[in-house]
């Protein structure tokens, strides 16, 4: 807890008035009554002056859930250890996204050394990094006309995305050594045929075909397709802030998607600062990825960074580099654009929400309480045609930027925010794979 600040009230410099006015005029005026008169005065300053705020109350702040999901609720638990028998103002403050119902403002008067405790029920009914806290105290001195002020820190709670993980996605075109469920191009251990061969020394005996063999009166063995594991690395996209929302909720349904399959999954923020998250897997490092999201949503900011600046194992070669961005930034198609000409595995998701209809301009509009309207003037006033336009606009933008990653053989598919994540990938599926059959 910081250092008591103490400062004086309004009572403080009227009493302080009062006394030095009536001593002064007692002086004067040769009146020893006024100084009767002023006495109490006198006497709530000098004990205000000689009161001392010492070392404040003790504060304990717990949260029994520092982590949890967007939707759900957790309890908070205070308790305060007065170390004087004046009462102490209490407060506890929330950032979002967590809410509190209860009142968050108390006055306990426990006695001297006793401990009064209080609990505050939260709710978070979306996700992004929140606190609760920090604990205002104030306590005042006898007779009111000092006070001290004191801060405890809050506890940091992160609150995640309620998504589920996406079941359909896309595959990168090449696998690394590392065990997983993705079939190889090339041949091994494993479970799904490949093709069948003769019989060589070192073979195992056990990949024969006995009825191959059987029919072609030498031994044949049964070639497979092993398991490998994939590199995905998720670019997000994160400069505007409209759409940053549906950005990492489309990114963290892939990014469970990805680790569920037993590949390795890194994020790499572009909003300012470059932020990125090397590929890993397992639990802990889903919760890596989550805390990365969370800190992309926490920090805006508008510059333009360059992917150059990146160290080799943030993009691992042949890694499958699957970009989610707004549209809105044509940045983004830069760097995607300059990924591909190194002959990276590219892939790009755009989001493109449907636009409202327009109505027909040609059909004269009357606004309320006008006689007539020009129809060359009425929807120019009229907000919601204004926001169709805009919403028009921003998807003629979002086409050019398709249009440009196409005409440079990007994989690239607009996706509707308002549908899962899955719809997208199916759609960006089936363009790489006509993309590998034109080739």
């Amino acid at each position: 807890m910081s250092a008591p600040r103490v400062t004086t009230t309004d009572a403080f410099r009227v009493h302080l008035v009062l006394a030095g006015t009536g001593l002064l005029a007692a002086v004067v005026l040769r009146v020893p009554l006024l100084v009767a008169l002023v006495t109490p005065s006198v006497l709530l300053v000098a004990v205000a002056l000689a009161w001392r705020a010492g070392p404040g109350p003790k504060v304990t702040l717990r949260v029994d859930d520092e982590r949890l999901l967007a939707g759900s609720s957790t309890t908070a638990h205070l308790a305060v250890t007065t170390p004087g028998a004046g009462p102490v103002e209490v407060e506890l403050r929330t950032r979002a996204p967590l809410v509190a119902d209860d009142p968050r403002r108390w006055t306990c008067a426990p006695g001297r050394g006793a401990t009064w405790s209080a609990t505050v029920a939260l709710d978070a009914p979306r996700w992004g990094a929140g606190a609760v806290g920090p604990v205002e105290l104030r306590w005042a001195s006898p007779g009111g006309l000092r006070e001290a002020r004191a801060t405890h820190a809050g506890v940091s709670v992160r609150v995640l995305p309620h998504t589920p993980p996406a079941e359909a996605l896309v595959r990168p075109l090449r696998t690394h050594r590392g065990a997983g469920n993705q079939r190889a191009d090339d041949r091994g251990s494993g479970t799904e045929f490949a093709d069948l061969r003769p019989f060589v020394p070192g073979d195992r005996a056990r990949d024969t075909s006995p009825r191959t063999s059987a029919r072609r009166g030498q031994p044949w063995v049964v070639t497979r397709h092993p398991e490998r594991r994939t590199d995905v690395v998720l670019l997000l996209d994160a400069t505007d802030a409209d759409h940053l929302d549906d950005v990492l909720r489309a990114a963290r349904s892939l990014a469970r998607g990805y680790l569920a399959e037993r590949d390795r999954v890194g994020v790499t923020t572009l909003a300012g600062v470059l932020r990125w998250v090397a590929p890993g897997d397992g639990r802990r490092h889903e919760h890596r990825l989550a805390e990365a999201l969370l800190d992309a949503r926490a920090g805006r900011a508008w510059a333009r960074p360059a992917v150059e600046g990146l160290p080799p194992r943030a993009l691992p070669p042949g890694a499958l580099l699957l970009a989610v961005t707004p549209g809105s930034d044509p940045h983004m198609a830069d760097v995607v654009v300059g990924l591909r000409a190194r002959g990276r595995d590219v892939a790009v998701l755009v989001l493109d929400p449907p636009v409202p209809p327009v109505a027909d301009p040609a059909v004269p509009r009357v606004r309320k309480g006008a006689r007539t309207a020009d129809p060359r003037t009425a929807d120019a006033d009229d907000p919601a045609f204004v926001d169709r336009a805009t919403l028009r606009l921003l998807r003629l933008q979002r086409r050019a930027v398709l249009d440009r990653l196409h005409a440079n053989g990007v994989a690239a598919v607009g996706w509707d925010p308002a549908t899962p994540v899955e719809s997208g990938m199916v759609a960006l599926g089936a363009w790489r794979r006509r993309a590998r059959v034109a080739r």
